[in-house]
C-alpha cells in the first residue's frame, strides 16, 4: 500500500512595525535540515522536536520545549532530525539587544554564555511574544511581551542584569498609569510610558506589574472594557463602542469584554450573568480611580 502522505511543512514569517529590527518565523511539521548563518540573535523555541545539530563545535540535541539561544556572527547545523518539528523563532538586530541592555544597566555586545536551556517560564514568555505578533494585538502589548521575553533572554548574558528591586517610587509608576487612563482609547507605546514615568522600558515592565498587579497593556485593556461597560448601559451599540473606545473591531472588542467580564457585551447589555458567577460577570474588575 501507499505510504500515507505526512502533515504539510508551514513556515511563516512575520514582521510587525511594532517591533522594528524584530522578526518571527513559526515553523509546523518542519523537517528541514537547516544550515544557518546568523547575523542577528536568532532565540527558537521549540514545541516538539527531537533534533540533533551542533553550534560552536559543540553536539546538541533538542527535545520538547528547549529554547536554542544563537548569537550574530554564528551558525547552527541541524544533523538529524528524528521526528518533524514545531517552533517559534525571534531573529533579533544587534542593535534592539543592546538598546535593552543598555536600559538594563549592562554595556558592550551581549554574549549568551549557554547555547540551549530548558527554561518553562521563558518558554512561555516566548509563546506569549510570539503570539501576540501573530495574533496582531495592540502595539502596547507586542511591546510589551517581547519586553519580558527579552528581558529574560539576557538572564542568560555573560553579565546578567541584575533583578529589579521593585524600588521605583509611587509617583513614577502613577504617571504611566495615568498616561493610559488619559489615553485609553489611543495606540500607546512602551516608548511613551517609559518617557512619562522616567523609567527605563526594562524597569517600567516589571514594576508596573509588582505595583498593579497586571502589566500595563493588560491594564489598559481593562479601562477600555470598563468605559465599554458605562457605553453598553447607555445603551449603545457594540460597533460603536468598540471603535470609540479603542478596540480595531467589534470582534476584537467582544473577546477582550468576554475574558474580562465573563460574558459577552449583549449579554452585558442585557444583564445576563455566567451562571456559576453572576456577581462577578457584572463587576468592574479594575478600579478606575
Amino acid at each position: 500500500m501507499p505510504k500515507e502522505p505526512g502533515p504539510t511543512a508551514l513556515l511563516t514569517y512575520f514582521r510587525s512595525l511594532s517591533l522594528p529590527g524584530v522578526e518571527l518565523l513559526v515553523a509546523e511539521n518542519n523537517s528541514r535540515i537547516w544550515r544557518l548563518f546568523h547575523e542577528r540573535y536568532c532565540i527558537c523555541g521549540c514545541s516538539v522536536a527531537a533534533t540533533a545539530w551542533s553550534y560552536r563545535g559543540k553536539n546538541q540535541f533538542t527535545a520538547d520545549r528547549n529554547i536554542g539561544l544563537m548569537e550574530p556572527g554564528e551558525i547552527h547545523c541541524v544533523k538529524s532530525i528524528l521526528r518533524p518539528s514545531n517552533f517559534k523563532a525571534f531573529f533579533i538586530d544587534r542593535e534592539v539587544v543592546s538598546e535593552f541592555a543598555r536600559e538594563a544597566g549592562l554595556s558592550g555586545v551581549q554574549h549568551l554564555r549557554v547555547a540551549q536551556i530548558a527554561d518553562p517560564e521563558l518558554f512561555t514568555a516566548l509563546e506569549s511574544a510570539a503570539s501576540s505578533v501573530e495574533a496582531g494585538e495592540s502595539s502596547l502589548e507586542q511591546q510589551i511581551k517581547f519586553a519580558e521575553f527579552l528581558a529574560g533572554v539576557l538572564g542568560y548574558a555573560e553579565k546578567a542584569p541584575l533583578n529589579a528591586a521593585y524600588s521605583h517610587g509611587h509617583t513614577a509608576l502613577r504617571r504611566a498609569r495615568d498616561l493610559l487612563q488619559a489615553r485609553f482609547n489611543e495606540q500607546v507605546t512602551l516608548s511613551e510610558l517609559a518617557e512619562a514615568a522616567h523609567l527605563s522600558r526594562f524597569h517600567l515592565v516589571r514594576s508596573f506589574t509588582h505595583e498593579f498587579g497586571i502589566p500595563p497593556h493588560a491594564y489598559q485593556l481593562h479601562v477600555r472594557v470598563e468605559r465599554a461597560c458605562a457605553l453598553l448601559r447607555a445603551g449603545l451599540g457594540s460597533g460603536q463602542i468598540a471603535s470609540s473606545t479603542g478596540f480595531s473591531d467589534q470582534s476584537h472588542f467582544t473577546r477582550h469584554f468576554k475574558k474580562i467580564m465573563l460574558v459577552t457585551p449583549s449579554e452585558y447589555a442585557r444583564g445576563i450573568a455566567p451562571r456559576k458567577s453572576a456577581a462577578r460577570g457584572l463587576q468592574s474588575n479594575l478600579p478606575i480611580s
